[in-house]
């Protein structure tokens, strides 16, 4: 696997218009200390999230991971 050196601030931007279904982020889930103390990274299906921040909706979906994400007013409050 190639790495990476780019700062996160030198990468391209990606549009929220410009999001596909497949894209997924990394995130460190703090409540879930499976593999280290200070939490477990996780991938967070993008799309879904982004079409519920953009509406300020309350509601759950699924992320790639199998997790249930829950977002009330567009701010993730669980992930179970």
């Amino acid at each position: 696997m190639a790495t990476n050196t780019k700062k996160i601030s030198a990468m391209t931007v990606l549009a929220a218009a410009s999001v596909a279904d497949a894209d997924v982020i990394e995130i460190v889930d703090v409540s879930d200390i499976t593999d280290a103390a200070t939490g477990t990274n996780k991938q967070l299906a993008l799309k879904p999230y982004i079409d519920t921040i953009v509406t300020g909706a309350t509601g759950s979906f699924t992320a790639a991971s199998g997790e249930t994400i829950t977002v009330v007013n567009g701010l993730i409050t669980a992930i179970t």
